[in-house]
């Protein structure tokens, strides 16, 4: 049923739905995008001025599910959405316009929760009155490489977590603080909050759907610099802090530290190389555009002498690393 007196901004939202629903003229890929990023706005609406940090959209969905009252069905909807739509944009597949309607239904009825608002009756009578059934859910396992969670809560013997790439009808358990097995991982453990994102990986499943992880990853798109980490620990002490006082500190910019950089450089390139050989003009070049400044400000490069030794001394690194990549290869073909 409709209600009148409806604020103007939630009226904007579902008429956007609606809007989706009868545009003709664009592709049903187009409109999946823009239902997604829909959806995406609500959510980050509805989560202002809260603290918890969320990488993604599953561990949104999760969150405003929980506080807005939606039940496990309308949840794993939202998720089916979620992975479809992530399918759909990345030209895994193809849209279909069953599932379009389908997945417009999900976010329409998640929104009538969040706004605590009917929808429209316009919208709401052009949407499938039936739940459409999908085809998400997770298959039986006895080993899993990698998989992506959603941690929820834990007791004394398992995790409780909801994949993220998959629906799943309830958590799954996980097995933690296993000696010799992933015990290590126990101040990690402590640590963990609700909605925090896992990577589990190397994991054993049993014949009850209980997963033994031998490693836990804990929120794994936030990436460290092993360097990074290492300004922490020092000789008089252990510190975070550590790490803010060597930003401060003015960055060495000295001739052997680029050498040494742009030879990482092409040891990378030698080892990512196809059938195909790096030519060294073409490394040298991607040196010179992944340290512009740092050349440019090298004061030992501003005379032409060494300017030259320098360019002589990148060549000889090279062919030594050409050479022994060579050797190893050849080294490892015999085998």
């Amino acid at each position: 049923m409709y209600l009148y007196g409806m604020n103007e901004e939630i009226e904007e939202y579902y008429e956007e739905l609606y809007r989706l629903y009868i545009d003709e003229n664009q592709s049903l890929g187009r409109r999946y995008r823009q239902l997604r990023e829909s959806l995406e706005r609500v959510v980050r609406e509805r989560m202002q001025g809260n603290s918890l940090q969320t990488t993604d959209l599953a561990a949104r969905i999760n969150y405003v599910a929980t506080q807005y009252g939606l039940d496990l069905k309308e949840q794993n909807q939202l998720h089916t959405f979620r992975l479809t739509s992530n399918d759909i944009l990345n030209h895994r597949k193809s849209p279909v316009k069953e599932e379009f309607l389908r997945d417009l239904r999900a976010v329409a009825y998640a929104y009538r929760k969040m706004f605590a608002q009917d929808i429209p009756l316009k919208l709401f009578s052009v949407l499938p009155k039936q739940e459409i059934a999908s085809s998400g859910k997770r298959e039986k396992m006895e080993y899993i490489r990698r998989i992506r969670v959603c941690f929820d809560y834990a007791d004394d013997t398992y995790l409780y977590v909801h994949p993220v790439d998959v629906i799943a009808d309830e958590p799954i358990r996980v097995v933690y603080n296993k000696l010799g097995i992933n015990h290590e991982f126990e101040e990690t453990i402590k640590e963990l909050w609700r909605y925090a994102q896992l990577n589990l990986l190397d994991v054993s499943v049993d014949r009850e759907g209980i997963y033994t992880p031998s490693f836990i990853v804990l929120e794994p798109d936030y990436l460290i610099d092993i360097s990074t980490l290492a300004e922490c620990y020092k000789d008089y002490g252990s510190h975070p802090a550590n790490y803010f006082l060597s930003r401060l500190v003015p960055i060495d910019n000295a001739r052997p530290l680029l050498l040494g950089n742009i030879a990482n450089l092409f040891l990378d390139e030698w080892i990512h190389a196809g059938e195909e050989e790096p030519d060294y003009i073409d490394c040298m070049k991607k040196a010179f555009r992944q340290y512009p400044i740092e050349l440019a400000a090298c004061a030992e490069l501003r005379d032409p002498s060494k300017e030259k030794e320098f360019a002589k001394d990148c060549r000889m690194h090279f062919e030594h690393i050409r050479d022994m990549y060579n050797i190893l290869f050849w080294n490892r073909a015999m085998i």
